[in-house]
């Protein structure tokens, strides 16, 4: 409240000052009409600031998602998605990780709905992306701005003759880079020197066998047109495609209309906009290329033995997790379908001049299938319980009402403007999941197979429902011209996921000077000098994590609902939201008329009270570990982005660099009273042989993402592995000679765009840089020890596992520092060359334009594993946790590059 208070003594003081008749206003020469946008603050919307991008500043190429389109092309936020799986999710950080457990990916918001599926969006009808990173801005979105916010807004038509575009794409994607793999005759000339394994005379290409060329497609076709009163935009597209995996890819259509209607001498306008969505999706197995890799190249795909009649003629061994891949992939099936439907509307009425009231309504349901089966005869999946199928079903139903107020007025040359609120989100959650073994019927089709399944074969089916409300009352306000400006923002933001503590106050304030209109008042030039401050919250990422069980229920869903027995007890938990409070300071420049400009942002984040699982003692405690606000995080970074921009007669040339560093990302205290969370080495190596080996620590003080293992010394003339063991611990080798080797979160993000314009041509290419980050490199932790050449494949660089005498290693596998490797790359992500045919004269079409390019043309990295891309937690254990990344698992999807031949026309 004191925020307010000291907002409104400042604003009648520059009110006043506004009314003196001295006031001295000669050196602004800006027009009214400037602020149309209440963001424009200083006129910054003509100054490169790496937070924004249009349509037309899309890359070229094979892109089927949005984040696809923003990864690395904007300062401060990080998108990865390693590997080429279509159907893979993306990992989004917006500057570094601030919370242990609660939520670490920024709001989406599409067209005013917030928490929108990006999935239900094609790339066609973006009209522009907007990243919200600093909190003075983020504050006004309360729990929801914690993580920072991309904001999308879809196109809309446009007054004038009826306009039909149509676009299309055709794709080839293969996979980049020789396998990491021995083929069959290195595996046989290792054999041979260490004189053991079993070789079957074949020589298969195991990667090849499972995947492929995969081709996809994109069609695309809109209409758009208005007159005075009324504009509208449909549009229609198709998007279908193979993975490079066998029996993998999805096929989806995109439907989306948008109508905008003026009334009442135009003090009325009503908008809108409904989007459908159906994917299906065959996700095949990504287990399939961790097999292909390990398989020994000496043995066949299929054999005529009788002994493999059982496997219906695929070949397999009787080893530790050892399958046949290609068995994996044509004997099972893993399938599913999303269905998402959008509605929103807004009503806006003009009070009187400068005064409106405005209400809009949305409305988001997202419904997915999953359906998996294995087959009887498949080794991998279903042999041991005479086949298996599984169906998962989840939707959820989104309501969102908001209902606001809008002021503005003009002093002279300045713009004040104020807006109040009120919002309310209800969020509805629910799923089920059953599955059956003892396949009655095998030569059905797989889907059919479900009809065999009764309520009296259901093998522990699960259900689950959540859901929560969240209710905010909100304002704005501020006052701006082309010298300096102010603003400031706060929500009164009320939720049920945290039931003792629903409602907390969040504000931000934000100004800035224009330097270079202070020192001279005609300049051409900007140099703002803008600071700000904020706070937002942070919530658990499910419902009911604040209730703690004192019963027994072995049925008890980890997020709080409860199958087949009753709940025999449970306890609130006093759980707050986090709380994090971020100052941030930069300049924005724009010189020699727009030829160079840019910015440079200085931030610094405080969490307080994050959340987390803390063993507690039992008693005096009914239960352990329970949800806890404890402890403070830190996070500090800079944003780097220049422009330069240079048009002339015929031809144009724009260039634009974004770069972010992270200076502080760390845990500074982890305790809370007599609680505390203490130093966790988390996450699983995994099989075979290592499950319970740890693979990250998280320690006060220390920088999140510690990679950790036991160090490497050296190999004795024996062939033995030796050890060092770390001073200050007890004498041989155990768990407290584990180092920390390295860091598995990127210190610096680079993004080089060029683009060139001549006459009709155009050309465009994209880099990216990720550096300063490690991989733990686990093909290698598992399959570079040479002794396993009697079971499985092995990495090429198991040939180099030797003493100085030339004797090969003899221990088994073991985690060690030299299977931590640093990951920094740089890539060519994106090339593409276009020429636009004018047809302005012809009789029905206005252009064509046709280009070609190319996606992930190559990487730089001296990183030995499949994919260098940041991984920014780890799903080993089923569920996702964002406290362990820099993990590469064996099941990665291989790296692909693509080239894309595709056309628009415009009628």
């Amino acid at each position: 409240m004191k925020l307010i208070s000291v907002f409104w003594l400042t604003f009648f003081a520059i009110v006043c000052d506004f009314s003196q008749p001295g006031l001295k206003a000669q050196e602004n020469t800006m027009q009214k009409n400037i602020y149309k946008d209440s963001a424009t603050m200083l006129n910054r919307k003509n100054i490169i600031n790496g937070k924004n991008l249009t349509h037309d500043q899309f890359n070229r190429g094979h892109y089927n998602n949005v984040f696809e389109q923003i990864q690395g092309r904007m300062a401060g936020l990080s998108v990865s998605k390693p590997g080429s799986n279509p159907n893979g999710f993306y990992e989004l950080r917006m500057r570094g990780l601030r919370t242990l457990s609660g939520n670490t990916e920024p709001t989406i918001i599409i067209d005013g709905m917030i928490d929108a599926y990006t999935e239900n969006l094609d790339i066609f009808d973006i009209e522009s992306i907007r990243l919200i990173s600093d909190a003075s801005e983020t504050s006004a979105y309360g729990y929801m701005g914690g993580n920072g916010l991309i904001v999308i807004e879809t196109k809309s038509g446009a007054k004038g003759k009826p306009s039909l575009d149509y676009s299309t794409q055709v794709t080839l994607e293969k996979v980049a880079g020789k396998s990491l793999f021995m083929d069959a005759g290195e595996w046989r000339s290792l054999s041979d020197k260490l004189g053991f394994g079993t070789d079957f005379s074949e020589n298969t290409d195991w990667p090849g066998e499972i995947t492929r060329t995969a081709f996809s497609q994109v069609h695309n076709l809109s209409l758009s047109g208005g007159g005075r009163l009324s504009t509208y935009r449909a549009s229609v597209s198709y998007r279908g495609g193979d993975g490079i995996l066998l029996n993998s890819g999805y096929s989806q259509i995109n439907g989306r209309f948008g109508f905008t209607q003026k009334a009442f001498k135009e003090k009325l306008t009503a908008g809108l906009n409904l989007a459908g969505t159906q994917r299906k999706s065959h996700f095949s197995f990504s287990d399939a290329f961790k097999y292909a890799l390990i398989s020994n190249p000496t043995t066949p795909v299929r054999s005529n033995d009788p002994l493999f009649d059982m496997y219906k003629g695929y070949f397999n061994q009787s080893l530790f997790d050892y399958y046949n891949p290609v068995e994996i992939i044509e004997l099972n099936r893993n399938e599913g379908l999303t269905s998402i439907l959008n509605l929103n509307a807004r009503l806006t009425y003009t009070i009187v001049k400068n005064f409106s009231v405005s209400a809009f309504y949305a409305i988001q349901d997202f419904n997915t299938t999953g359906i998996q089966y294995f087959d009887p005869h498949s080794m991998w999946g279903g042999f041991n319980r005479h086949g298996l199928a599984q169906r998962q079903e989840n939707s959820s139903l989104n309501h969102q009402f908001t209902l606001k107020l809008d002021y503005s007025h003009y002093l002279r040359d300045s713009r004040l403007f104020l807006n109040a609120g009120y919002e309310n989100r209800k969020c509805k959650a629910d799923g089920h999941s059953a599955a059956k073994g003892e396949i009655e019927v095998t030569d059905l089709s797989f889907r059919n197979l479900f009809k065999q399944i009764g309520f009296k074969s259901l093998n522990e089916p699960t259900f689950y429902q959540s859901s929560y409300i969240m209710t905010g009352f909100f304002a704005n306000a501020g006052i701006e011209n082309e010298l300096w400006f102010f603003r400031v923002n706060g929500i009164y933001h009320g939720s049920s996921i945290l039931p003792r503590n629903k409602w907390s106050f969040y504000g931000g304030a934000s100004a800035g000077l224009n330097l270079a209109r202070v020192i001279n008042p005609a300049a051409e030039q900007k140099l703002i000098l803008r600071t700000g401050i904020g706070t937002t919250g942070n919530l658990l990422p499910v419902s009911y994590l604040s209730y703690y069980r004192t019963g027994t229920d072995k049925n008890l869903l980890y997020n709080g609902y409860f199958v087949n027995e009753h709940l025999t007890g449970f306890t609130k938990v006093d759980l707050k939201s986090e709380a994090i409070t971020e100052f941030n300071a930069g300049i924005d420049f724009s010189i020699l008329k727009e030829l160079f400009s840019g910015s440079f942002t200085f931030y610094s984040a405080t969490t307080k009270g994050t959340i987390a699982t803390v063993e507690v003692p039992v008693p005096p405690n009914i239960s352990s570990p329970v949800y806890m606000n404890i402890g403070k995080v830190k996070d500090t970074g800079l944003e780097f982005v220049l422009g330069n921009k240079i048009i002339s007669s015929g031809w144009s040339n724009s260039l634009l660099v974004t770069a972010s560093y992270s200076l502080v990302n760390k845990p500074v205290s982890l305790t809370s009273g007599t609680n505390s969370y203490g130093i966790k080495d988390l996450g699983r190596l995994g099989s075979p042989g290592n499950y319970y080996v740890p693979l990250v620590r998280v320690s006060e003080d220390k920088p999140f993402g510690q990679l950790l293992a036991l160090e490497f010394d050296r190999i004795d003339e024996a062939g033995n592995l030796i050890l060092k063991d770390q001073p200050g611990t007890s004498e041989g080798i155990d768990q407290s000679d584990r180092i920390i080797t390295g860091n598995g979160l990127p210190k610096f993000i680079l993004g080089l765009q060029e683009s060139f314009n001549l006459k009709n041509w155009d050309l465009q290419l994209f880099i990216r840089g990720v550096f300063g980050h490690s991989m733990v490199n686990l093909y290698r932790a598992f399959y570079e020890t040479p002794q396993y050449l009697s079971f499985y494949n092995l990495t090429r660089s198991a040939k180099e596992l030797k003493n100085p005498s030339g004797a090969y290693m003899t221990s088994s596998s073991i985690l060690t520092s030299s299977h931590t490797e640093k990951a920094s790359f740089l890539s060519l992500d994106n090339v593409s060359i276009g020429y636009t045919c004018d047809l302005s004269q012809a009789k029905h079409i206005k252009s064509v334009r046709l280009f070609l390019a190319g996606n992930n043309l190559f990487y730089i990295t001296g990183y030995k594993g499949m994919d260098p891309n940041p991984r920014y937690g780890d799903s080993y254990d089923y569920s996702y946790n964002t406290l362990i990344p820099g993990i590469e698992r064996t099941n990665t999807w291989f790296r692909t590059r693509s080239f894309t031949l595709g056309a628009g026309i415009t009628f």
